[in-house]
């Protein structure tokens, strides 16, 4: 029970990091358009 609840955080936390990283790519290419 306990190694599911810690895979399922691992999980989550992933997505959030996964998650981050897209917005702050996509941020970035936003701010290099407005840039040229």
């Amino acid at each position: 029970m306990l190694n599911l609840d810690i895979l399922k955080l691992n999980k989550r936390k992933l997505l959030i990091g996964i998650f981050i990283l897209v917005i702050c790519g996509y941020l970035n290419m936003i701010s290099i358009q407005s840039q040229q």
